[in-house]
């Protein structure tokens, strides 16, 4: 098959969703097929090496900034600036510059970029879409988020084959940004999703979430599990009881609940008496996150248990690997659903169970593979009795770290997920003919 990707970069952050898309990737080259990358935005960012480099990078941030808040810049010919605004080494260096981008912020420029042709980006549109067709017509096209779906008209109309997009938790972003543009951008993805010949969803219950959100037919939404790559990841012989180690790998920042696990942190210290370390590691950007980390840390100072905190920063591959297996319990207490939780399948490949929220992916992962506690959500003396059960039995947690692993291993491996996404295109191509 000749697979064209349309997937997003996410500036200096290492994403689950860039992981995911670009394994994927990988793993469909491997299996024979032609895939033709696409990425928009920035440059994508991942801990291991792409499998196909980026000689340029459409749709530029930059460009669709500047298309946003000035006229002249709508109507340019392409020349010298476009191709400084989609230099990967030019937008690397911009990626250095920490930024904001709450969704109170970007409310008119995300219901401008799902406007498509009719939006102030049209010429990026445009320009992305005759660089597809200089390269010839593909069999299907994979857009790798839903907020990228108002191409898919165009596509639709230039290619006149199947579009199909990855749902990757984006509504999440679309419910914060402020009024009007929340209910604008709904609509318009729910427009745009017309075009799409079908939507691929990470589990069966998100898939009946978004079937939902989008306003189309539950058929059209596909639960296709997500996978990662374990052989990063290895268990130490025993997983580590002393000294007590409770982990967070994500994104610093409210959504993901570091708040709720440092309550819970301070709970196990001082209410339970219990001996415990909490180690954080993940990217800190930009001033409101970084002002949310400090008054974690000034909390932890206040109850005398800042000595047992340590920030490990954003890591790379090897790093976060040896980080996880270091671990004998790991938490990400997320205030939303989450769809993907790479991080947690991550922990779990490493041999370390989980407590988390009972909503979304976790769900999944607690009740299909026995790896751990769920707790209620956004609450941290239900988190803290979840970690006290895992503290008080050893050997149950150790039973859990070993279930972990194993559903890394099959249920949510990279191999599963590339074998299911093959099989489904390979069918969806079939059928089409």
């Amino acid at each position: 098959m000749k697979i064209y990707f349309i997937a997003a970069g996410a500036g200096e952050m290492i994403c689950g969703a860039c992981m995911h898309d670009m394994l994927l990737a990988g793993g469909l080259l491997k299996r024979g097929n032609t895939v033709e990358m696409f990425p928009l935005y920035t440059p994508v960012k991942i801990d291991f090496d792409l499998p196909v480099r980026e000689k340029k990078i459409y749709f530029s941030g930059i460009s669709a900034y500047l298309e946003q808040k000035y006229k002249v810049f709508r109507s340019l010919n392409p020349g010298i600036l476009d191709n400084l605004f989609e230099s990967p080494s030019f937008l690397k260096m911009m990626m250095s510059f920490s930024m904001d981008v709450e969704p109170s912020k970007l409310g008119a420029l995300t219901v401008s970029v799902l406007k498509g042709i009719e939006g102030f980006q049209r010429r990026e549109v445009l320009r992305l879409v005759s660089a597809m067709e200089k390269k010839g017509k593909p069999d299907l096209v994979i857009i790798t988020n839903s907020m990228l779906i108002s191409i898919a008209p165009v596509l639709k109309e230039r290619f006149g084959v199947p579009v199909y997009c990855q749902l990757m938790g984006e509504e999440d972003f679309l419910e914060n940004l402020p009024a009007p543009y929340s209910e604008e951008a709904k609509s318009l993805l729910r427009k745009h999703a017309t075009s799409v010949t079908k939507f691929l969803a990470p589990s069966p219950t998100y898939a009946a979430e978004m079937a939902y959100f989008l306003a189309v037919d539950r058929k059209q939404v596909v639960p296709i599990v997500s996978g990662i790559n374990s052989s990063y990841y290895n268990p130490l012989p025993e997983r580590k009881r002393e000294p007590f180690t409770i982990g967070f790998l994500s994104r610093i920042m409210y959504a993901k609940g570091l708040d709720v696990l440092v309550e819970a942190f301070v709970l196990l210290r001082k209410k339970y008496n219990k001996n415990a370390r909490l180690v954080v590691a993940g990217a800190i950007l930009g001033n409101k996150k970084l002002e949310y980390f400090n008054e974690l840390k000034a909390r932890l100072k206040a109850e005398a248990v800042l000595q047992d905190f340590e920030y490990k920063g954003a890591l790379d591959l090897k790093e976060k690997a040896e980080f996880l297996k270091g671990l004998s319990v790991f938490s990400v207490p997320s205030r939303f659903a989450e769809s993907r939780g790479f991080a947690a399948l991550e922990a779990m490949a490493s041999g370390v169970p989980v407590v988390l929220p009972d909503s979304g992916i976790y769900r999944d992962f607690v009740n299909k593979g026995n790896a751990g506690i769920l707790v209620k959500q956004n609450n941290a003396e239900a988190l803290a009795e979840g970690i006290l059960k895992i503290m008080n039995d050893p050997v149950k947690a150790d039973e859990f770290g070993k279930n972990a692993r194993l559903a890394s291993l099959h249920t949510y491996s990279q191999e599963k997920m590339i074998e299911e996404n093959v099989k489904f295109f390979e069918d969806e191509i079939m059928h089409s003919r």
